[in-house]
């Protein structure tokens, strides 16, 4: 599917297929569908926001997209580093990030855990020093 020059069409695609990858039927683990359940209900509420009004949407995506870009980051910084500990690390940003996107975009869903921007932050720092 091809969204085209529709910039949020783009965003709600990217993030599907980080929910839900092409190969989430070799890969997502049984713990793993609930919270996929989850994040598609955050997106789909997210997208009728958006539709109401995009100029807010955009507001909120430009507040995470520092997290996302140090996340593609340190995922592929770990993948040549081999370490366990770091892998860990990541794992857990990945997943505070996308609770504070289901805090940020969807509140009523409701995050797993007790996730803020500052948490986030210093989860980052602490990534940072571990590259």
């Amino acid at each position: 599917v091809s969204a085209g020059k529709d910039p949020h069409l783009n965003t709600f695609m990217e993030e599907l297929h980080r929910i839900v990858p092409v190969d989430f039927h070799e890969n997502l683990k049984a713990d793993k569908i609930e919270n996929a359940i989850r994040y598609l209900d955050a997106l789909a509420i997210r997208a009728a926001r958006c539709y109401a009004n995009p100029m807010k949407d955009e507001k909120k995506e430009a507040g995470l997209r520092k997290y996302a870009l140090f996340l593609q980051k340190i995922q592929g910084a770990e993948k040549t580093l081999h370490r366990p500990d770091l892998a860990r690390l990541v794992s857990s940003f990945e997943d505070m990030l996308m609770e504070y996107r289901v805090s940020v975009f969807a509140p009523e869903v409701g995050p797993r855990f007790p996730v803020s921007e500052k948490r986030l932050r210093k989860l980052k720092e602490r990534l940072e020093g571990e590259l």
